[in-house]
């Protein structure tokens, strides 16, 4: 279920966070919220589904991506929100940034998108000093 998901979700990244904060107390932790889905194509040329099983799929895909919002901002980390950014007018994933072989993936327009938002989040926080 979705609910087992988000809780595996936050296990591992609890886990992940004290590793790191561990194994390396001076790093600088920063979080990724990617691109959202598009709820009318999500993995439409991969997998044969209704529109309604298609939209059902994106909107898991976007709950783990809110519950690593969530996580991030709950516990103070530092994040790139793309997911936000990412959403048209109607709060759905722009094409232009998902690929069209597969529609899961980011396009050329939406890595750059993503790394665009990294490089300024960095720039505009310091976070290479």
């Amino acid at each position: 279920s979705v609910e087992e998901g988000l809780r595996k979700q936050n296990e591992a990244l609890e886990k992940i966070v004290e590793t790191i904060q561990r194994e390396n107390p001076n790093a600088k932790i920063l979080f990724l919220a990617t691109i959202s889905p598009n709820k009318k194509r999500y993995a439409f040329k991969q997998v044969n589904l209704s529109p309604q099983a298609r939209e059902q799929w994106a909107e898991e895909r976007i709950a783990y991506i809110k519950n690593h919002i969530y996580f991030a901002s709950s516990r103070g980390i530092p994040l790139v929100n793309a997911f936000q950014k990412s959403l048209d007018k109607s709060g759905d994933g722009q094409l232009i940034y998902i690929s069209k072989d597969d529609y899961i993936h980011p396009s050329p327009a939406g890595v750059y998108f993503v790394s665009r938002e990294i490089a300024d989040y960095i720039m505009a926080n310091n976070l290479l000093e």
